[in-house]
């Protein structure tokens, strides 16, 4: 299971958020991922500057997953708590995005 988990995360990863430019993984934009049997669901908690564009990024993480787990059913939310910040993402992205400011 750990190494499905592992793997998803990996996916996921290669899924780059529009306005900042980092991957969601990096940004702090994944949430739960659960692995039931054959089912997969991940949750994404969105920035502010992305909520206009929560379906597209939910469409591209979707398809990310079915395309490397085609043998499972793929489900992802949008979760409205907790609220995304900054501090979720990883050292190396905030340092990279307060010297953008």
């Amino acid at each position: 299971m750990e190494l499905i988990k592992d793997r998803v995360m990996e996916v996921l990863a290669s899924v780059i958020e529009p306005t900042m430019g980092f991957n969601i993984v990096d940004l702090g934009i994944v949430g739960d991922v659960l692995i039931e049997g054959n089912a997969l669901g991940v949750d994404l908690i969105l920035p502010p500057s992305d909520e206009a564009n929560a379906g597209t990024l939910a469409t591209e993480v979707e398809q990310r997953l079915l395309e490397a787990f085609d043998e499972m059913k793929v489900e992802v939310g949008i979760a409205l708590e907790p609220q995304w910040s900054l501090d979720r993402a990883t050292q190396e992205v905030r340092s990279r995005l307060e010297t953008r400011t």
